[in-house]
């Protein structure tokens, strides 16, 4: 898989998280 594709995916998990669940920690889901 390509670095960028993985980070701009990586980013927009994040969004849709923070979107989702503002009151959790960003890096709960994801620690990269």
């Amino acid at each position: 898989m390509d670095m960028g594709l993985m980070q701009m995916m990586h980013m927009l998990m994040m969004h849709m998280h923070h979107m989702l669940m503002p009151g959790m920690p960003m890096h709960h889901m994801m620690p990269m």
